[in-house]
Order: C-alpha cells, then sequence, then structure tokens
C-alpha cells in the first residue's frame, strides 16, 4: 500500500472514530496513537474547535530561566539557522510541553499547524490532544505524526517530528520538533532529529560536568539579587540598575566603600549575565605582589622566571574564560600593569609571560574601587584610557548611613543567621538597641554591622541575657566614638543617668556595664524603678543583672 494511500485509510479511521465513535480496523492506527485519541476524546476536545493556549508572560519568563541550561544546551546546534531557511524552524519544548524557544523562520507548514510557533504555546496531550510532543513524552521515544494521526483537524496537512531529550537517568527534559508539509522524503527527518537530540543530551552532559568542575574549583558566585537585602529607596534603585544591565556583555565598574557589597553586586550581576553558565574568578588587585602580578592574571609558560612550575600556569584572565573575572580594588594596580591590562581589556585576548600565543578571551569583565578614578585621572595615578575602557557601566552601591531604615531589617537577619547555626537560646534585639545602631555611622558599612552583630550575640549568650539590648551594645568596642549626634526616641541627659558608656582599653564588657549599672543605682539612692527608668531598660532586666553582677549584696 502506498504511503499516500494508508493515510487516507487512517483519515476514514479518525473521522468514524471522533464521528461516531467506531473504533479502526485492527493493525491500521499505531497502538500509542490510537490510545493517545481514546484519551482525548475522553478528555472531552472537540477535534474540530479545539481552543489555542499560552502560559502567562511571567510564567514563560520564569520557564526559560528554569530551563536556561537546557536552552544553552541546544542553541549551539541550531543558533545559525537564518531568517531566510523559510523551510526549517525548530521549536524547543519544556517538560510540561510548553514552547520557551524558536529556532529559524516560520515555514508554510509550521503556518498552518493548529498552534502557531510562539513561546508560550502549551502543547500538552489533555490542551491539545495528539499531538508528537505530547506522544514524544508519553513513550520517552522520538516521534513522528503524520497527517491524520494527529487528534486536531487542523494539522492534519502536517507531519510532526518530535525528539525527546532525557537526562542521563531517562528522565525527560523537555523536546524538539520539526513541523512540516507531507512529503515522499519526509520519514528521513526522523533519522536528522534523532541525531540533533544526541547531540543535545551530549552538550548537557557536557555542561553538566563543566559545572560541577567550576563548582569543585572554587570559581562560582553564590550571591544573588535576591541575596542583596534591603527596602530603603538607594539600595533598591542600585539593585534596580544592575538588574537592568547584567545581562549586556559590556564592562561595568563597581563604585563603593569598603563593607559595602561590592562583590555581593558582582556575583549577582554575574548570576544574571549571559555568562552565568561560567566560572566567577574573584581578583583583589591590592593583595597581589608587584612583581607577581602580572604572571597571576596573564599567567605564565615553562621556565619563565625562578620558582615558575614546570608546567606553567593559567593566570586568572584564563581560568574566567567563558565566565566574569572580577578585578577588585582596580585602583591599586601600578601604572605600568595598568598598560598591560588595557590591552586586553581592549583586545579580549591574552599571551602568558615567556610565550607569544594569544588566547581569545570570552568573558564579563566588572571591576570595582573605593576611590574615585576620575580624580585619580586628573592626578595622573590611573590611566585615562583604562578607566574609558571599565567604564561603560557604572554601579554605585551606597554606603549603609545612606540606606534609610535598613540597618535595623540587616541587624535582625545577622542576628537570626548566628542563631540558626547556634544551640543558645534565641536572643533578639530591643528597640533601644535598634535605635542606637540607626544612629551609628556605620564607617565600615555591613561588613562592620555583620561583625558587630555577631559579637553582640556571643555577649548576650555568655551573660545569659534573652535581649540585646543599647547598653550592652554600648559597651563594645568603638561604638560611642562615631554615633551620629542624633538623639534617641527618649534622650536621656548626658551624665545624669544617661546609657552612652565608653568603652575603655584593658576593661571588659561585663565590667564595664557593671560599673555603670552601680552608679546610676547608687546616684538614684538605691530605687530600681528610677534606676531602670534612667538605663533605659525593664525593672525586671534591671533586677537581673543586680543579681548577677551581685550589686544588691553589695550595697547591703
Amino acid at each position: 500500500m502506498q504511503d499516500i494511500e494508508y493515510y487516507d485509510k487512517v483519515k476514514e479511521a479518525w473521522t468514524d472514530f471522533v464521528d461516531r465513535d467506531i473504533m479502526p480496523p485492527a493493525g491500521l492506527v499505531r497502538a500509542e496513537v490510537w490510545h493517545s485519541w481514546q484519551r482525548s476524546k475522553t478528555t472531552g476536545l472537540d477535534p474540530y474547535q479545539i481552543e489555542m493556549k499560552y502560559c502567562p508572560a511571567e510564567i514563560l519568563k520564569k520557564k526559560q530561566e528554569e530551563n536556561q541550561t537546557l536552552i544553552d544546551a541546544v542553541t549551539p546546534i541550531f543558533e545559525t539557522l537564518s531568517e531566510d531557511e523559510t523551510e526549517f524552524r525548530i521549536t524547543l519544548y519544556d517538560s510540561e510541553i510548553c514552547l520557551i524557544k524558536v529556532f529559524g523562520a516560520e515555514t508554510q507548514a509550521s503556518k498552518v499547524w493548529s498552534a502557531p510557533s510562539l513561546p508560550g504555546a502549551l502543547r500538552g496531550e489533555e490542551i491539545g490532544g495528539t499531538t508528537a510532543m505530547s506522544l514524544a513524552k508519553e513513550t520517552l521515544k522520538p516521534v513522528q505524526l503524520i497527517l491524520a494521526e494527529h487528534y486536531d483537524v487542523r494539522n492534519h496537512q502536517c507531519v510532526g517530528t518530535c525528539v525527546p531529550i532525557l537526562s542521563p537517568a531517562g528522565k525527560f527534559l523537555g523536546a524538539i520538533t520539526f513541523i512540516e508539509g507531507f512529503s515522499p522524503d519526509c520519514k528521513q527527518r526522523l533519522s536528522i532529529m534523532k541525531a540533533f537530540g544526541k547531540a543535545i543530551e551530549y552538550n548537557l552532559q557536557l555542561q553538566t560536568k563543566y559545572e560541577y568542575i567550576i563548582k569543585r574549583s572554587g570559581w562560582n558566585a553564590g550571591f544573588t539579587f535576591d541575596s542583596i537585602l534591603g527596602q530603603s529607596p538607594a539600595i533598591r534603585e542600585t539593585v534596580d540598575l544592575a538588574r537592568r544591565t547584567a545581562d549586556i556583555p559590556s564592562n561595568t565598574l563597581i563604585y563603593g566603600e569598603s563593607g559595602s557589597g561590592k562583590e555581593m553586586f558582582a556575583q549577582s550581576i554575574h548570576n544574571c549575565s549571559l555568562f552565568r553558565k561560567g566560572p566567577f574568578v574573584a581578583v583583589n588587585c591590592a593583595a597581589l605582589p608587584p612583581t607577581l602580578i602580572e604572571s597571576e592574571l596573564f599567567g605564565y609558560e615553562t621556565g619563565s622566571f625562578t620558582g615558575a612550575k614546570k608546567a606553567g600556569q593559567a593566570g586568572k584572565f584564563e581560568l574566567a574564560n567563558g565566565g566574569t573575572i572580577f578585578l577588585d580594588e582596580i585602583d591599586s594596580l601600578p601604572l605600568e600593569m595598568q598598560a598591560k591590562l588595557l590591552r586586553v581589556v581592549q583586545e579580549k585576548s591574552i599571551a602568558r609571560v615567556g610565550s607569544t600565543v594569544q588566547t581569545s578571551l570570552n568573558l564579563k569583565i566588572i571591576a570595582a574601587c573605593n576611590r574615585n578614578l576620575e580624580q585619580m585621572v586628573q592626578q595622573n595615578t590611573f590611566r585615562a584610557d583604562l578607566f574609558f575602557r571599565l567604564n561603560v557601566i557604572t554601579i554605585t552601591v551606597p554606603p549603609l548611613r545612606e540606606r534609610a531604615g535598613d540597618t535595623a531589617l540587616l541587624a535582625r537577619e545577622f542576628l537570626r543567621r548566628k542563631q540558626v547555626v547556634s544551640t543558645l537560646r534565641p536572643i533578639v534585639f530591643t528597640d533601644d538597641a535598634l535605635a542606637l545602631l540607626a544612629r551609628y555611622n556605620w564607617p565600615g558599612n555591613v561588613r562592620e554591622l555583620e561583625n558587630l552583630v555577631e559579637r553582640a550575640f556571643v555577649q548576650a549568650s555568655l551573660l545569659g541575657r534573652t535581649e540585646i539590648d543599647a547598653l550592652l551594645i554600648e559597651s563594645l568596642p568603638k561604638m560611642t566614638e562615631q554615633v551620629a549626634d542624633i538623639p534617641l526616641p527618649q534622650p536621656l541627659p548626658q551624665g545624669e543617668g544617661g546609657i552612652n558608656i565608653p568603652y575603655h582599653e584593658g576593661v571588659g564588657i561585663a565590667d564595664s556595664e557593671k560599673d555603670r549599672i552601680y552608679t546610676v543605682f547608687k546616684e538614684n539612692r538605691w530605687n530600681i524603678s528610677r534606676t531602670a527608668q534612667a538605663l533605659g531598660i525593664a525593672r525586671n532586666t534591671l533586677y537581673k543583672r543586680l543579681s548577677y553582677y551581685g550589686i544588691l549584696e553589695a550595697r547591703a
């Protein structure tokens, strides 16, 4: 029987089934197709009026992000498909048979396909009936549906060829599909699509191994934009700018004071960029010995200098190839090294020390500093040409003192993290403690706040407390020296029961607190209520401290 005659018979069997519930002759329709027809009809789908369905744009975006590894594995194979190749178009579906990526141009066949090849199209069996995609997911095997084998009557002019993409464990990850009109050689397409499928699965395995190597090497970025805490306009605007520019491959320059979170932003940018699957290599330029800067950044060949490894060594730029290199404290590089770095930034290629062989680079460059490079250019301490090459996208991370309201949020979060990994009793900040933290100008920014929270947590735990109050915080080193001249909500007269306790070198925190409580207790004629009010703490808290330090017994 000729192919066209066979598919005419299938068309008759399809019509008998959907219109009159007549089963097709035994052996005429493939078992998997016949079973799918039955399921489609049981679902209540009308093959003459199947409704087109698409997932919302925000869901599609999430699906594309979740399947980025799959998209990255497929793209190199099909990215060369030109818009001029009007008879070749590949569609990529995720594990739920949602179209997430299209390669090539719209074909004549895809135009008559019941669901246009638009990202977001849903083609599962429960929505579109029997399709090559639904059967590929059902059988986990390559499938070709021809003409009336489709359940939707509008697809009876088409041939759909679909190959499932499976994980090494056999899990269905998605599928690639090619739609065309019927022709004598259309069955040959199945072999070609199978080969594409094998190539994609191989790419996935390479990516998995590559990501594993990156993770084991330590050249990976753990922070994302969701890791950056804060609700102040200053930090939210900065995060928004960094997020919107992250996937632009241009060089990025991050300004920010020490401890403000420049590397956290750099890692977040990397994880949102086109290079997120590659390594993230951070280099502290200030920590590199002047004599080794060039070999550390660009690598070296055998025998380049005394002490060099016999096999040579790759530099940081080479290690970062395919990913992101983060040059922290770029302002500390000597002028001579700046000239060599400029050549690499311009040409995107490097030669190891002792070699003339150029290695091409495909990476994102992020630089950071805590000094004004424009002023350094004017002072001839930083090359103008290098500055202009780096300063394409500029991100300025605000200092903590300019992030109104974020101090309390961060302090609570840092305290929560300390307690998660601790077996000590739960501890909380009092309102007066948070108010005091808000007054401090934080020269060390978020890093200093995190350090202070940890010290306060340890001291409170050692003293058996369940609260961290202003009295304890002010007893910690270097706090009162830089508190801004802003009153607390209920200020207390200084020298008359105030709570500012200066730290004295050689005097322990507990000793300093004990002395202050004793002095205020005595000034208030041993009255617990007035002393508690003067110190800004609860009466029961004061009583516990009086007992702990033995002040009640000493007074007696």
